[in-house]
Parts: structure tokens; C-alpha cells; sequence
């Protein structure tokens, strides 16, 4: 284990980078999209500049549970395609993941739709997110 003054040093950076993380900038529009996959319904909130700060809510609609899905890093790939996967608060692994395909860092004009898809047991659903 760590000694106590390395604990110490340890939560104070980690409280430091928080607070600093709190006051940080984040110019960036919020953009709102929806759409249906697999018998769940899926709302996009797309952080226009700040890419990192959307996330996917979906709701299952037979149970009305919801799930969080985030970005896995904060900028597309090569292919313009972010991947989101399952938020836990409790630190619970989940296999579903959603890939959304032609996403850019900021966008000049929004798009009208965005595609994807949604990956949970081993299968991928097509996703097609429409603008509100």
C-alpha cells in the first residue's frame, strides 16, 4: 500500500484535477437528436465543440429502464466515428456499445440525422438519430 503522505498527495491531485475540470471552458452547443434501435429509444445530446461532453440515453421500451453511453475519447477517428459505451456508476462492465459514424469535432451546419450502430449481444442494429 502507499505510505501516508503518497495517499494525501494522491487525493489532493485528484481533488485538484477535479475542481480544475469544474472551472474549465466548454463553448459548445447542445444539439438534440432521436431515434429507435432494437426496441429501445435513443436520444443523442450532441456537445457541438466539446465532443467529449455528449452522451447517448436510451430507454428500453418494455421495461423502462435507461442506460448512459459515453464517448470513449473525446475526438472521431480516421473514419469520422465515435464510440459510446455503456456508463456504470457502480463500475459494472456492460458489452453493449453504440457506434455513430460522420462525426466531427465542431460542425459548420449540424446534420439532419446521424448514423450508427447498436452493438449488444454480439448483433449490431442499424441507428438512425433525426435532429429535433
Amino acid at each position: 500500500m502507499f505510505p501516508v503522505k503518497n495517499k494525501a498527495f494522491l487525493l489532493l491531485s485528484a481533488l485538484l484535477l477535479i475542481i480544475a475540470d469544474a472551472f474549465a471552458q466548454k463553448a459548445f452547443e447542445a444539439i438534440y437528436y432521436h431515434g429507435k434501435a432494437q426496441n429501445i429509444t435513443v436520444r443523442l445530446l450532441l456537445a457541438d465543440g466539446y465532443i467529449s461532453g455528449s452522451e447517448i440515453k436510451t430507454t428500453d421500451n418494455r421495461t423502462h429502464k435507461t442506460a448512459v453511453f459515453t464517448p470513449d475519447i473525446g475526438v472521431p477517428d480516421e473514419q469520422k466515428q465515435i464510440r459510446f459505451t455503456h456508463f456504470s456508476k457502480t463500475g459494472k462492465a456492460f458489452t453493449d456499445y453504440f457506434i455513430l459514424q460522420g462525426m466531427e469535432e465542431v460542425y459548420a451546419t449540424p446534420p439532419v440525422s446521424i448514423n450508427g450502430r447498436y452493438y449488444t449481444h454480439g448483433r449490431g442494429y442499424k441507428v438512425v438519430l433525426k435532429r429535433r
